[in-house]
């Protein structure tokens, strides 16, 4: 009945699991094609008493220098032209050799929002949303960006309620 079981859900845990087991189900909710999998996984390891760890700080690489940079002060993260910019508070630029999914998970989503397959923004980077046709919504970001930062209407819900949390 388990082995059914674990084949339609995300998991079954039976005290005591192993760290294997929690894995594995952690692993099918990222899977699962929903914009809301990191709040999943934080509800699951929260309910069993266990806190996700998220980076505080990022060290990058500029020139012959590290700069440490607290995600406190990250406005957003981009990509352009295949690369992946941090967008400091001061407009300051740097370049990061990571994915986006990958700094997505990274980053605690109670501060970070990944609007598009472009931009992942801090909350205190957003200046102003506006109603755009088709449901879709235009964000208007601190510093400003070059280009008009769009949201789906699909993801247009799971972002009114993250700015209203």
């Amino acid at each position: 009945a388990i082995k059914a079981f674990e084949l339609n859900s995300v998991g079954y845990l039976l005290k005591p699991f192993s760290e294997d087991d929690l894995s594995k189900a952690i692993a099918k909710v990222e899977e699962a094609p929903e914009d809301s999998n990191e709040i999943k996984i934080n509800e699951i390891l929260s309910q069993l008493g266990i806190e996700k760890k998220y980076k505080s700080r990022f060290l990058i690489h500029k020139g012959d220098s590290l700069i440490p940079i607290s995600t406190e002060d990250i406005a957003y993260i981009y990509t352009h032209d295949k690369l992946v910019v941090l967008v400091n508070k001061e407009n300051q630029h740097y370049y990061l050799n990571q994915r986006m999914d990958e700094l997505e998970h990274q980053l605690d989503p109670k501060n970070f929002f990944r609007l598009n397959r472009q931009y992942i923004s801090s909350f205190g980077a957003i200046e102003k949303v506006a109603n755009h046709f088709n449901g879709k919504l235009r964000v208007y970001l601190k510093p400003t960006t070059e280009e008009e930062v769009m949201i789906s209407r699909i993801k247009a819900g799971a972002f009114k309620s993250w700015l209203d949390d």
